[in-house]
């Protein structure tokens, strides 16, 4: 048994421990992409704002389903595509917001601290 999340663009998120008993909405005040959930610790990608503007864009985390996320500090100014908690660690994948799009990848052992991943800047995968 484990913790499932399913989670919207809206914010909206709900959990299960089963799979088919689940919690009531609790909107968590960002726009979420992707969702990965460790041991202690759950990782969205996203962005705050109303749909409209949406800044920034980066890694939220929290310790529980039902509380906001906060942003990671020095991950703003990313936009991550994907969030995947392998092996004992979280790996984030995405690229550098800007005039022209630099991929990058950040990995984390708890999901709150994060560390830039060496990428070549001529791979394209976008």
């Amino acid at each position: 048994m484990g913790l499932y999340i399913v989670a919207n663009i809206d914010g909206n998120v709900i959990s299960s421990t089963d799979g088919l008993v689940w919690s009531a909405p609790f909107n968590t005040g960002i726009n979420i992409g992707k969702v990965a959930v460790g041991p202690n610790r759950i990782v969205y990608t996203g962005s705050d704002g109303d749909g409209t503007i949406t800044t920034p864009y980066g890694l939220f985390h929290t310790p529980v389903w039902n509380e906001t996320p906060v942003l990671v500090p020095g991950t703003e100014g990313y936009y991550f595509n994907e969030v995947h908690y392998l092996g004992g660690k979280f790996v984030a994948v995405g690229y550098q917001i800007g005039m022209v799009k630099v991929p990058l990848f950040m990995y984390s052992s708890n999901g709150s601290d994060w560390t830039l991943g060496n990428l070549d800047p001529e791979y394209d995968f976008f």
